[in-house]
């Protein structure tokens, strides 16, 4: 009698256990179902209907305040660019030493305008994480 008490309660934990799994299971498939609702709903690109020119004006008052930055962080960028397009005609002449110096430069300065020139673009583009204090002002 022991043997078959034992395997009794055994058989009604292991249900206990299978109810207990099917009500999570079914729980979970409640908790899918909402989110897949919750994701239909939302479209991406919603915020954006503006072009670019038409954030750029809605922005450009707040931008004026750092418009020394701006304006750096842009001809920083063009320096850049203009030192690549220099080492690269070096590197075609076969000039290394002169190719390597201007790719330095091109580095050493389209870096910091390019990751201004981003700041700049997300803040313009109204992303929530980029905040206009986050360009230095150099006034």
């Amino acid at each position: 009698k022991m043997d078959t008490d034992l395997v009794d309660d055994n058989k009604e934990i292991l249900l206990d256990d299978l109810v207990d799994l099917n009500y999570d299971k079914n729980k979970l498939d409640e908790n899918e179902y909402n989110e897949e609702e919750e994701m239909e709903e939302y479209e991406y690109g919603e915020e954006e209907k503006l072009s670019f020119c038409q954030q750029l004006e809605e922005r450009s008052a707040d931008l004026k305040e750092r418009s020394k930055s701006v304006f750096a962080a842009l001809g920083l960028l063009l320096l850049g660019f203009i030192f690549a397009v220099i080492s690269i005609y070096y590197m075609v002449l076969n000039d290394w030493a002169r190719a390597g110096s201007f790719l330095f430069l091109a580095l050493l300065v389209g870096l910091p305008g390019g990751y201004m020139s981003y700041i700049v673009y997300r803040i313009i583009k109204q992303d929530p994480d980029y905040d206009l204090q986050m360009i230095p002002a150099y006034e």
